[in-house]
């Protein structure tokens, strides 16, 4: 959720250097900007002309997050002076927050966790699972170090000290599913999302590869405040929930489904790994 290991390639011409040379760098939760030391290696100091000229025309992908909470990831240092990045809109829309969970900008990327579906352990799955709920499946205790909620603190630490939108099992699926660029960014994959079969004017479901639904997928009124388990589907009407069914094989659901067939759903308040490889690791 934090921090971004992939490595991204940018190519761009630089003076003296001709077309298409080539820098690798990471996109980290540290320094965004690396186009000073760039600039430093290819012009050494005293040469602060061209090392300005080569910082002031580098492009480079950026994490939004890091550049909104640290001034410094976003700047660069030319003879001692700190000169600050532009954000770059793409289309006409800018990298705000919004943008970003909305799939509009058009090279929006979500951070979450990769995990072996056929191999996952309890541990691994437990601990994922903690981070994705939104203290609606089950209520996270207290920090004994500072007596506050550990989820509330969980959702502080991202969304604030590193300044991403926080995914949870709650979230929903943005309104455009793949940004323009083409590359998906699934803003609800910390929820639970099963392959059900429905039947146009009923409102029970059953799991498409059969088999009973996990229990944690609660009757209505199960989640924490009392909440029910949403349902995202375009085989269902808009704020449908599950009303019983837990841990069988058919789930009674608030409402009636508008088509028939098997599809994928998703359940809002219901973290993501619904099944684990060893139950005792």
């Amino acid at each position: 959720m934090l921090f971004e290991h992939e490595y991204q390639r940018r190519q761009r011409s630089e003076p003296g250097h001709g077309n298409g040379h080539q820098r690798d760098a990471a996109s980290r939760a540290a320094k965004q900007v690396g186009s000073d030391e760039f600039a430093i290696g290819d012009f050494p100091s005293p040469d602060y002309v061209d090392q300005a000229i080569e910082a002031a025309t580098t492009l480079y992908v950026e994490s939004n997050g890091v550049v909104n909470t640290n001034p410094y990831a976003g700047a660069v240092t030319i003879d001692g002076t700190s000169f600050s990045g532009t954000k770059v809109a793409e289309n006409g829309i800018s990298p705000t927050s919004v943008s970003l969970l909305q799939n509009t900008y058009p090279t929006a990327i979500t951070l979450f966790n990769v995990y072996l579906t056929n191999t996952v352990r309890a541990s691994t799955a437990g601990f994922l699972n903690w981070i994705c709920d939104a203290n609606a499946n089950f209520e996270k205790g207290l920090d004994n170090t500072t007596g506050q909620n550990l989820d509330a603190e969980l959702g502080s630490l991202i969304s604030t000290t590193y300044g991403f939108p926080r995914l949870t099992d709650e979230s929903t699926a943005p309104t455009i599913s793949i940004p323009a660029d083409g590359v998906p960014a699934p803003n609800n994959s910390c929820a639970a999302s099963l392959e059900v079969t429905s039947t146009r004017g009923s409102d029970t479901v059953s799991l498409t590869g059969g088999g009973n639904f996990p229990a944690d997928i609660y009757n209505a009124g199960g989640l924490v405040g009392g909440g029910n388990v949403g349902i995202e589907s375009p085989d269902f009407p808009s704020g449908t929930s599950v009303v019983s069914g837990a841990g069988s094989s058919l789930l009674t659901l608030s409402q009636s489904a508008t088509a028939s067939g098997s599809v994928a759903t998703t359940f809002s308040g219901v973290p993501g790994i619904t099944s684990i490889a060893n139950p005792q690791n």
